[in-house]
């Protein structure tokens, strides 16, 4: 019995002696926070592979749609045609007597007291794009806010009443471009093609001309080209000039798609520039849609299915 109990001690001794002792409450503290800086430690050293921000997205296409509801409340009232400022009619396919581009945002503004002094009529050459998209302001069907892409840097127009003027102030007072509504094909409307893109993020080619920033010229891709290769032609909204994520786009038929490529429009149409020329109507000829003309000032869509969004 003496022997069994001193074996016994001897085994709880031995027991206690290679035990482990217990983790204090201090000691979890330091263990969480060594794992919490090795983890942030990581993530700095690591490339940057940013995730697109969906909700900035799906804002962004909210927006988009609530501008493609004040659109058709405001063809209803106007013989199907989406808004269009009165200007000087153009007289030849493909090219406007109406310069929208550069700088012209905002010199038709008027000065929110003589109700007359921001209006255009047949005479005018010079209007912005944007100048339509702001005559939803003035019918109260849009606010200047919903005019702000929530990924970009723009700032939304804070002027006390709006309603009296006649467009934005700036480039960065808007997000969003206007199918270039001055040319004898391709104006804006409930008839249009239902495929047929309408607005958009504003595009890189007004990020060039408006605001001085890198061109990207025109792209030799074809439309079956990856989404990375695309990313200097997309929007600048969604990513930053030339590294763009894709665009949000609205449809004729009112519904809004984020396309991470430009050539969002019929057969692959860059939605940012237009045809080379008619022979953009010919399906065989893609580099005509896919590759296009940049605009500069007064180009316009060949066609009813030539999508050219500024800015």
């Amino acid at each position: 019995m003496a022997t069994r109990f001193l074996q016994n001690t001897s085994y709880s001794a031995r027991r206690k002696k290679f035990a482990c002792p217990a983790l204090t409450r201090i000691d979890l503290l330091v263990i969480v926070l060594a794992i919490g800086f090795a983890v942030l430690l990581i993530s700095i050293l690591l490339p940057n592979t940013r995730s697109p921000d969906l909700p900035f997205r799906s804002r962004c296409a909210a927006n988009l749609k609530g501008i493609g509801t004040g659109m058709y409340t405001y063809a209803n009232e106007n013989d199907s045609m989406f808004p269009i400022a009165p200007h000087a009619p153009a007289t030849e396919i493909g090219l406007g007597k109406v310069s929208y581009a550069p700088n012209i945002i905002g010199v038709n503004r008027g000065d929110g007291k003589n109700p007359e002094s921001g209006m255009t009529t047949e005479q005018n050459v010079k209007i912005s794009t944007t100048r339509n998209l702001w005559m939803l302001v003035r019918i109260g069907a849009s606010a200047p806010q919903s005019f702000i892409c929530p990924d970009s840097k723009d700032v939304p127009n804070k002027d006390d009443n709006p309603q009296l003027f006649w467009d934005f102030k700036s480039w960065n007072e808007v997000s969003y471009g206007y199918q270039v509504p001055y040319g004898k094909n391709g104006q804006p409307s409930t008839d249009r093609d239902q495929r047929m893109p309408l607005a958009a993020d504003k595009g890189p080619y007004s990020a060039a001309l408006e605001n001085g920033q890198s061109n990207p010229g025109i792209p030799n891709l074809t439309a079956a080209a990856g989404p990375d290769d695309w990313r200097k032609w997309n929007s600048p909204n969604h990513g930053g000039v030339g590294d763009g994520e894709g665009q949000n786009v609205l449809f004729a038929d009112s519904h809004v798609d984020f396309n991470n490529k430009p050539t969002a429009g019929i057969k692959n149409d860059n939605i940012y520039t237009r045809w080379t020329g008619v022979e953009g109507a010919v399906e065989t000829n893609e580099s005509a849609r896919a590759w296009g003309t940049p605009p500069t000032s007064n180009e316009t869509p060949w066609s009813n299915t030539d999508t050219l969004v500024y800015p």
